[in-house]
């Protein structure tokens, strides 16, 4: 009896090898790129302002192109910029978009980045961020004349 487990487990051990093989293949499978779109936890949008903030983007084979969006919700507004990249792998930009006057507070403004790579994935992330304070360009030249 004792040999007959021992056949049976020397039959066996090939097939528990190839299995546990099968199971870790050390390539790595094709992905769409990391992208994180931040604004600072302190940051009050307002209009006119600026949106300010930063882009982290991450993908082995190699970033492509960034696509940044600005919608502004009940306004034609609409912004679109494209920007070839450098072919690294990992790469932080700054947003610095320039929002005009108009914009009612509490209007909500969404920033959306695309990021492509070179195998042909894509992948986005996107900020909603809302109006919080109306500076009107009257005011603001009154103010400047102050100081």
């Amino acid at each position: 009896m004792v040999d007959g487990r021992r056949l049976l487990a020397i039959s066996l051990l090939p097939s528990a090898i190839g299995l546990l093989v099968s199971c870790t293949d050390p390539r790595s499978r094709p992905a769409p790129p990391i992208v994180d779109a931040a604004v600072a936890p302190s940051f009050q949008l307002t209009s006119p302002g600026t949106i300010i903030g930063s882009l982290y983007m991450f993908d082995d084979d190699g970033l492509d192109a960034l696509d940044l969006s600005i919608r502004v919700a009940g306004f034609s507004y609409e912004g679109d910029s494209t920007i070839l990249l450098s072919g690294l792998p990992e790469e932080t930009r700054p947003i610095n978009w320039n929002l005009p006057p108009g914009i009612i507070v509490g209007t909500q403004v969404t920033v959306i980045a695309r990021v492509s790579d070179f195998a042909g994935f894509a992948s986005s992330d996107s900020l909603f961020l809302t109006v919080e304070d109306t500076v009107s360009s009257t005011l603001r030249s009154r103010v400047k004349r102050l100081y």
